[in-house]
């Protein structure tokens, strides 16, 4: 409301409506500061089929919900062996879905070839205001060595002498 000194006093009103938005002051944070996942190297004889790896989950610290964090892997995927999607968990009453990072194989993991992966895992909170806040965890990936490979010689042919008593 607003009013004047005169005489006659007039006065005015409107509505103002308020749109309060969150502050973007803190990082997202995982809740290890390192995930270590183990998996079985891929069955080479048969065709690919992508596996989900692990899921990584950050939040907000002093915020319930967080719908807006997104994830990427920054670090470690040189190869291109992994890729991270952004899932949202179907919720259920009483319950905020927090969304997740989910680590997929996007290739064949040969235990020959590689036998570990570590991947930089980065949440973004895509702010609405000012600079997106970010927090980053590490995901080691071990890999499993399965027994795909025939024993090998290392010379095609050996003689041994061996006394006939013996």
């Amino acid at each position: 409301v607003a009013s004047d000194h005169g005489v006659p006093s007039l006065s005015t009103s409107v509505n103002v409506q308020v749109q309060l938005v969150p502050s973007n002051l803190l990082n997202p944070t995982f809740g290890l500061p390192e995930y270590i996942i183990t998996v079985s190297e891929t069955d080479l004889s048969v065709p690919f089929v992508p596996q989900v790896v692990t899921r990584v989950e950050a939040r907000e610290s002093g915020t319930a919900n967080n719908p807006a964090i997104t994830y990427s892997i920054t670090a470690g995927n040189a190869a291109g062996r992994f890729n991270i999607t952004t899932e949202s968990p179907t919720s259920s009453p009483g319950v905020i879905p927090q969304p997740q990072g989910v680590i997929v194989t996007t290739g064949p993991l040969d235990y020959e070839n590689q036998t570990e992966y570590v991947l930089t895992v980065q949440a973004s909170n895509n702010a609405q205001v000012g600079q997106p806040r970010v927090g980053n965890t590490q995901v080691r990936i071990i890999i499993l060595d399965r027994n795909d490979n025939s024993p090998i010689f290392t010379r095609p042919s050996y003689n041994v002498t061996l006394p006939e008593n013996s």
